[in-house]
């Protein structure tokens, strides 16, 4: 007969208590912290911060690590709406480096149209960037102060001048300011002169909205006084309408400071060129964004004397490359061309250009302008190193696309231009491929982009030429919140 199975007794001290612990349940919490901000990498942006708020630990991570928030945004079908939603959601964020505000007007709820995190112009250091929607001014007040701390940059849209320049003096850190103003509400709006930010180096003033039948006189004033309380500090200004070009007036154009002006843009007008030529001593780039009055700015072009080093010429007209062709501005270093005109002879503008290290051709009409390089001979772009086409005219592709057809389609002539140049020729293509400006019209919220050099790609860590074409790419899409920039790299 079979005996019956003893019972396991659990060995037990001479007090009755267990000699050893049951094993314990294993739950997220217990994961140790690599593991566990893998898990929280997988989730959408409003779960993330739901765990966050959840949690005290899981709060702490994702509060110090930008892994978990990189290229995620809201999606379609989720919202974080009013300011408790959006306070729950920046208390386990990451602390935010550039605000965008947007003064709705009428809309008087409170939206988070974005929170995102991309790479810098310069590095591959993550910037967090949000923005929002309303049109509760106080509530846009709040924000500025809570991030005033730390905030570098700030955009602002909207009509209420004297809120944005009350809460900006306690932005000390503040290194980059977009305004963007339509009109100017309850009156006057004044910078106290006695107030300057001491960082603040890049004053970006946009265009005003010429639908509006409104004095924009207030204004021009506004803006006047705040570039006037940073005069002979700021290194670059860009005024984004003809209405503003005299505000070129309240800037410093004496080259005896030891910060001096270095960049402007302007949207040529009425006076732009007179306004441009007492900045010729100092300025190293000058940004045309074409509008009206080509022969003034050709004029211009023709009798610059300063050591100008960079050009960026928005829509030129034929006179204006032919003036560089005639080699007026044989010191430039580095040219940047937009939507120039298939009928653009590059061989007769580059010839001019001797010293020429770097160009940038954007809306390009990439087979035309690679067929004119590729046939001229390599005498005529003795120092060029660096060539970025972004964009080709006539892609049409409507779809996110790692392996662009267009590349590849160009890619023997790029080859051949890379292989024929006198120097080591960097070549970077930057298709459209459906990304848009902004991150809700591009899925990925990245940009790709190829690289073609002769080197070896050992060489690449090594190389300066590599390290400045990413360094362009980044500063290409900074402004317009891309994600990363896939790149890949061929050698030719």
């Amino acid at each position: 007969m079979l005996s019956q199975p003893k019972r396991v007794q659990q060995a037990t001290a001479i007090d009755g208590s267990p000699l050893y612990n049951e094993p314990k349940k294993l739950t997220l919490m217990s994961l140790p912290d690599l593991p566990l901000l893998r898990v929280l990498s997988f989730l959408p942006m409003t779960d993330l911060a739901a765990a966050g708020m959840a949690s005290c630990r899981l709060g702490e991570l994702a509060r110090a690590h930008w892994s978990l928030w990189r290229g995620k945004k809201l999606a379609e079908d989720e919202h974080v709406r009013g300011a408790g939603g959006l306070w729950d959601l920046l208390r386990v964020a990451p602390p935010v480096d550039k605000l965008c505000c947007v003064d709705t007007f009428a809309d008087t709820s409170i939206e988070l149209r974005c929170f995102n995190c991309y790479e810098s112009d310069r590095s591959a250091a993550v910037v967090s960037c949000l923005a929002v929607e309303t049109s509760v001014n106080t509530f846009l007040a709040c924000l500025v102060r809570e991030f005033a701390p730390r905030l570098k940059h700030l955009s602002y849209c909207g009509s209420d001048v004297n809120m944005i320049y009350f809460n900006l003096q306690y932005t000390r850190r503040i290194e980059i300011l977009r305004l963007n103003f339509g009109s100017v509400n309850g009156g006057r709006a004044h910078w106290p002169q006695d107030v300057v930010l001491p960082r603040l180096h890049t004053v970006l003033i946009g265009e005003l909205d010429q639908n509006e039948s409104c004095d924009f006189e207030p204004s021009i004033d506004a803006l006047r006084l705040l570039l006037q309380a940073h005069r002979g500090r700021l290194r670059s200004v860009s005024v984004g309408d003809r209405e503003l070009v005299p505000l070129l007036d309240a800037l410093d154009a004496r080259p005896v400071n030891s910060n001096p002006l270095q960049c402007l843009k302007v949207v040529t007008g009425k006076g732009a060129a007179a306004g441009l030529r007492p900045f010729q001593p100092l300025l190293k780039h000058l940004i045309i964004q074409w509008s009206k009055r080509p022969a003034e700015m050709a004029k211009l072009l023709k009798s610059w004397s300063g050591p100008l080093e960079r050009l960026d010429l928005d829509s030129p007209t034929p006179k204006m490359l032919r003036i560089l062709g005639e080699g007026r501005l044989a010191v430039l270093r580095h040219l940047v061309l937009t939507d120039i005109s298939s009928k653009t002879d590059l061989q007769w503008t580059l010839a001019g250009l001797p010293g020429l290290h770097s160009l940038v051709l954007h809306y390009c009409h990439g087979e035309k302008s690679l067929e004119i390089l590729c046939g001229m001979a390599p005498t005529i772009i003795p120092a060029l190193e660096l060539l970025i086409f972004n964009i080709f005219k006539e892609e049409g592709c409507s779809t996110f696309k790692e392996d662009c057809p267009r590349v590849a389609k160009l890619a023997p002539a790029v080859k051949t231009l890379v292989r024929r140049a006198p120097l080591s020729l960097h070549c970077v293509m930057l298709p459209h491929c459906g990304c848009g400006d902004w991150p809700e019209q591009n899925e990925r919220n990245e940009r790709c982009c190829t690289i073609f050099y002769r080197h070896s790609t050992a060489a690449e860590a090594e190389c300066p030429l590599c390290a400045e074409a990413v360094s362009a790419i980044r500063s290409l899409f900074y402004f317009r919140e891309i994600q990363a920039t896939k790149m890949t790299r061929i050698q030719v």
